[in-house]
């Protein structure tokens, strides 16, 4: 995915959905993957995942939920920085092409 705002690309960066800084919303939290001990005696945790992150900044989201489930652009968009899009107007294109959000 590439965002363009004022004809300029915006990074979408790694980790969003992970990384604390860049997880805003939790309201699908209940769908993502929860944290787990790393190591036997439970010291070292992995932090959970929110159901849709990115592991790099290619703009390549990933789908990991516990449940088989619809997600919307616009859940990805409050993950990452909180926006709510249902009464906004958002143009997306596939391949150059105009899709209905």
């Amino acid at each position: 995915m590439s965002i363009i705002v004022d004809n300029k690309p915006i990074v979408i960066p790694s980790q969003i959905g992970i990384n604390e800084s860049l997880w805003k919303d939790h309201s699908l939290d209940k769908y993502g993957v929860p944290g787990m001990p790393m190591d036997e005696k439970g010291k070292t945790t992995m932090p959970g995942m929110a159901p849709l992150y990115t592991t790099n900044d290619k703009g390549r989201i990933t789908i990991g939920s516990i449940i088989e489930r619809d997600y919307t652009l616009g859940d990805f968009l409050r993950i990452w920085n909180g926006l709510d899009t249902k009464d906004k107007l958002v143009n997306a294109t596939v391949n150059g092409n105009s899709v209905v959000n």
